[in-house]
């Protein structure tokens, strides 16, 4: 009996503990609304606000005088615009912003906002974006989930390729002095120490005369041009020149990419527009230091029509070359390197067409017209060391029968493939390339009949030599390679 006594006052206890737990929670919740009157923020509330909810303040931003402000403008945009998230190009501004954000939306009543303040009908003052019937409009812009996956730097130097290649804290692809290694845009104070760094960058990347100048620079079809600035020690930001259509373009973030109305200059701030999936909007900031435009000079493979071209590549650089392709064309990739090589191809949306290892690589394409990148990387200490990367576009099909091979594109029709080179690509097909033109195409290996597999299980390829399994299979055609039924 006594103990079942206990055993009741216990449970007592325990209840009363929890309904008070529960009493205090609910009494901070309304005291917490209560306390912070967001309408009415100060700058020193929203400071209080941070620390109130224990995020922590970059130690480089305590140093900057407008930090206070800085915060106010995030915590008000933030309580006016709960659907609109932050687009910054530095991770640690990015990280801190959206740390404030959900803080407020926790916290703030925000069933007492108007609609019509949470809704952007922003429309766009000085950028337009593209809407998806390909129009440059103020407002309504599509966005592609794709351009979550990288900032403005990395949209101005071409490098949207996923996944990154380099550290950037597995937050917004890239970052100035990731590929570099010569410092970060927090290890700055000035607009001239960052553009150091992003020219370290681009000859880290393998590119030729970078140079730096405060005003527009020209240049030819065979040149970059960008150009960076920055918003106190916040944030920074990149455009870049389009030579074809005369404009910039940029890219805030993680947003759509936005054409700028106007030449950058210094007297004209670079507002902080966006266009995101809620939208297009503004923010209370912008970006107005000096500008530095940075020219430098492309890989540029100029594959044309028949025409092959040549590039080195030195060592220890991971360089990026363009190609472009005219129409719709058949490809041959030729890359010769004596030490081990990693290298890429993407089209123009950073799509992945290829990625291979090894010391050499014959590749062949079908290709549509537009713009392609190759990223090639290998390391040397060898004095003189480098990677040859040819490519010739618009080579015309093989063709195969049992005695005879057929190059269209030279006119060249050669018995048992003595003007031929193979490379294996595996159990079924190999790579046959004309010496004397270098059109390529992917075959099926043809069985050799003088070749007599002890087993019974495997033939010989008659030109390659590679030894494959046996068939009954007969493929009479395939991928425009015809095989008669006495060489299968």
């Amino acid at each position: 009996m006594k103990k079942i006594y206990y055993l009741c006052k216990l449970t007592c206890l325990i209840l009363l503990t929890l309904l008070l737990s529960n009493l205090f929670t609910f009494t901070t919740a309304i005291h917490a609304i209560e306390l912070f009157d967001f309408e009415n923020f100060s700058e020193e509330d929203s400071v209080y606000f941070v620390e109130y909810c224990d995020i922590e303040f970059p130690e480089e931003f305590l140093e900057l005088e407008d930090f206070d402000h800085f915060t106010h403008s995030l915590v008000l945009h933030a309580y006016y615009h709960p659907n609109e998230s932050f687009h910054f190009n530095n991770p640690a501004t990015q990280i801190y912003a959206e740390q404030i954000r959900s803080a407020v939306l926790s916290i703030a009543n925000l069933a007492s906002i108007p609609a019509s303040v949470c809704f952007s009908s922003y429309s766009l003052q000085y950028n337009k974006v593209m809407d998806e019937n390909g129009n440059w409009v103020t407002s309504g812009g599509y966005y592609d989930p794709s351009w979550y996956n990288y900032n403005c730097y990395a949209y101005s130097i071409n490098r949207a390729e996923q996944p990154q290649f380099y550290s950037s804290n597995g937050y917004i692809q890239y970052q100035p002095g990731d590929m570099s290694k010569s410092g970060n845009f927090l290890s700055t104070t000035t607009i001239d120490e960052l553009a150091l760094i992003v020219q370290n960058d681009l000859i880290a990347m393998g590119y030729s005369d970078v140079s730096l100048s405060s005003t527009v620079p020209g240049i030819n079809s065979s040149e970059e041009l960008i150009c960076v600035r920055r918003y106190s020690g916040y944030d920074y930001h990149f455009m870049k020149y389009d030579i074809e259509t005369n404009s910039w373009y940029h890219k805030p973030g993680r947003t759509s990419v936005l054409k700028y109305n106007n030449v950058p200059t210094n007297d004209l701030p670079w507002y902080a527009e966006y266009s995101y999936t809620s939208g297009e909007g503004v923010y209370d900031w912008a970006y107005d230091s000096d500008i530095v435009f940075i020219k430098y000079s492309k890989n540029i493979l100029n594959a044309l029509s028949g025409e092959e071209v040549r590039i080195n590549i030195q060592p220890g650089k991971d360089v990026f070359l363009e190609f472009a392709v005219q129409n719709e064309a058949h490809c041959l990739l030729d890359i010769n390197a004596i030490y081990p090589i990693e290298f890429e191809v993407y089209n123009e949306h950073f799509d992945l067409i290829l990625s291979k290892q090894g010391n050499n690589s014959i590749e062949c394409f079908d290709l549509e017209e537009g713009k392609y990148y190759i990223r090639a990387n290998f390391e040397s200490q060898e004095v003189g060391s480098y990677i040859d990367v040819s490519i010739t576009c618009n080579c015309t099909d093989i063709t195969l029968s049992t005695h005879t091979i057929n190059c269209s594109n030279c006119g060249y029709i050669i018995t048992e493939a003595h003007n031929y080179e193979y490379e294996i690509n595996n159990s079924e097909t190999h790579l046959c390339r004309c010496v004397d033109c270098g059109c390529c195409k992917t075959m099926y290996h043809v069985a050799d009949p003088s070749y007599i597999d002890p087993t019974g299980r495997y033939d010989k390829c008659r030109y390659c030599e590679a030894l494959y399994r046996r068939t009954t299979i007969t493929p009479i055609i395939k991928n425009k390679i015809i095989i008669d039924e006495e060489s299968a």
